[in-house]
């Protein structure tokens, strides 16, 4: 990937899109190589999960942090989460998962999904990166957007939305389910209401790797587990290695805050 990660993103029509919808697609932001490695890497990995569609990876090869190293990643989290953030979590999914869904938007988590557009530029609380490494086609089920909805104004969830206004459906023409392509990467906020439809192909299986990544001061408890010292052991640079740090925020006048790490460096 280190050849590609010259790119400039997000362009300005990605940062128009966002900002209009709460999502953006890049289409063939993995080479076909790049996602059979990713395939062969995780076709052992998800056999131990059998019967579960969600699975943890990302630190069961040093490639999945290659890939969230990657420096357009990075670049989308500076433009669209602000110059500090850090990791939060990852999970996959594969399988054949049979359930629908909808959640987050601003009004969920404690209000802490919040999407704002200051100072000329967009600030989200919570940007998700979802890899897409079996195709998804129109009507093939899977994630589902309700585009816009990272600005929503009537106070309502996610949840609340799919239980008690949609009751429980999905044809509305306000949900969408993008077409998808391996290679694909799909950014969304987390203020932007989203979530799964039944996966209904029998020829293939759905599988997509999400990264999740929020601001620098923020966590989602715990933030310090097995699974990020093991990552962190695997950190090969610093950059790696700043993107893995607990909270934090940015030194500005020399005094620590208790229980927080503080530097003065931006991400990139």
């Amino acid at each position: 990937m280190e050849s590609r990660d010259a790119e400039k993103l997000p362009t300005e029509l990605d940062k128009f899109k966002f900002d209009l919808q709460g999502f953006a697609i890049f289409r063939n932001f993995l080479s076909e190589q790049e996602v059979a490695e990713l395939n062969a890497i995780l076709d052992p990995i998800c056999a131990k999960f059998a019967g579960n569609s969600k699975f943890d990876f990302v630190s069961e090869h040093r490639r999945f942090l290659e890939l969230m190293c990657d420096r357009r990643t990075l670049s989308l989290c500076s433009a669209w989460i602000g110059d500090h953030f850090r990791f939060a979590e990852a999970w996959g999914i594969h399988g054949r998962p049979q359930n629908r869904n909808l959640h987050a938007g601003p009004f969920s988590a404690q209000g802490f999904n919040q999407y704002t557009w200051t100072g000329n530029r967009s600030c989200t609380s919570c940007l998700v990166f979802g890899v897409i490494l079996t195709e998804q086609r129109r009507g093939d089920g899977g994630l589902v957007i309700v585009p816009g909805s990272h600005k929503v104004t009537t106070g309502q969830s996610g949840d609340f939305v799919f239980n008690r206004i949609f009751k429980g459906r999905m044809d509305y023409e306000c949900v969408i389910q993008p077409e998808l392509k391996p290679g694909d990467i799909v950014v969304f906020a987390e203020a932007t209401m989203h979530g799964t439809e039944c996966w209904s192909p029998k020829d293939r299986v759905r599988r997509n790797l999400y990264y999740k990544f929020t601001h620098s001061f923020c966590t989602f408890l715990p933030d310090d587990d097995i699974q990020l010292n093991k990552l962190r052991s695997m950190a090969a640079n610093e950059q790696e290695k700043r993107v893995l740090e607990g909270p934090w925020v940015r030194n500005l006048g020399g005094s620590d805050v208790k229980g927080v790490k503080t530097r003065d460096k931006t991400m990139l």
